[in-house]
């Protein structure tokens, strides 16, 4: 479910020629990538990803780059995402990626 939707909006993001996307399966692997590269323009991030997606969240933000979330439990992730403090928008799974241009 989370891999074909993700991947769906990896291969929309990709089709329209304007964003290169670098794809982890875990927070952990992405702050990694986050921290190599801040240059980064935008992150989407499953709320319940392996390895804190929150956190990844919060880092991203500390350094000024946007973030989305997307998760099955919206309720939930919009709460804790202000017990955090973090603003950011967040999307309710299942969407339509081409229906987000």
């Amino acid at each position: 479910d989370d891999l074909e939707l993700l991947t769906e909006l990896q291969d929309f993001l990709i089709s329209t020629g304007k964003f290169d996307v670098i794809a982890r399966e875990n927070g952990v692997d992405a702050l990694e990538v986050l921290k190599k590269n801040p240059r980064i323009d935008l992150i989407v991030s499953d709320y319940l990803m392996v390895g804190k997606g929150s956190d990844l969240a919060r880092e991203a933000l500390s350094i000024g780059i946007p973030v989305i979330i997307i998760t099955g439990n919206f309720e939930e992730a919009v709460k804790a995402l202000r017990l955090y403090s973090l603003k950011v928008p967040v999307l309710k799974k299942p969407f339509n990626p081409y229906k987000l241009a």
